[in-house]
């Protein structure tokens, strides 16, 4: 039997440039460097444009929220009944996330948390009780309480004397 060839070998073939043919590759690479930067250039614009867009939107349905619709909303509690104000402060609340960025920070720092346990920190930050949040959500207090469990576990203070609301607050 005779010995193979190492895999690690490389086959080394000659390669015969001729100049013009050189000159003109060389030339052709330099064209689509100056290209490639062009395009790079104008897609960074592209997304400054953007950005600044999306800022400029931010900004208006900030002020449309804040100046607009928490009026209307005082306004109406104004003549509501009890539970009929805690629907307005609800939906009042969900506004104000839809402004901050509580959740989308508490989505992105914890993935783990399904949307109705960050509807629950929600809710927890902004004061709610668990008995409120049950007959607002159509759950059990018992079924509040497990998910309050579950919230500590995920947020990594189960095991420790830490205020739950407290803790979202700070986030």
């Amino acid at each position: 039997m005779g010995k193979a060839n190492p895999p690690n070998k490389t086959l080394k073939l000659p390669i015969r440039w001729k100049g013009k043919e050189f000159e003109e590759l060389e030339e052709k690479l330099k064209q689509t460097e100056m290209f490639l930067r062009e395009k790079s250039t104008a897609l960074d614009q592209i997304l400054n444009y953007l950005e600044n867009e999306k800022r400029i939107v931010q900004d208006q349905v900030l002020h449309n929220v804040h100046n607009l619709l928490f009026p209307t909303l005082e306004k109406l509690k104004r003549k509501a009944t009890n539970i009929e104000v805690k629907y307005l402060d609800l939906i009042q609340q969900n506004l104000q996330k839809l402004t901050d960025s509580f959740g989308r920070s508490l989505r992105s720092g914890f993935p783990q948390l399904t949307l109705k346990e960050i509807e629950i920190c929600n809710m927890i930050r902004n004061g709610f009780v668990s008995k409120d949040m049950a007959f607002l959500l159509k759950i059990s207090h018992l079924t509040v309480e497990a998910h309050r469990h579950q919230i500590r576990k995920k947020l990594g203070i189960s095991n420790q004397k830490t205020n739950l609301a407290s803790h979202l607050q700070s986030l």
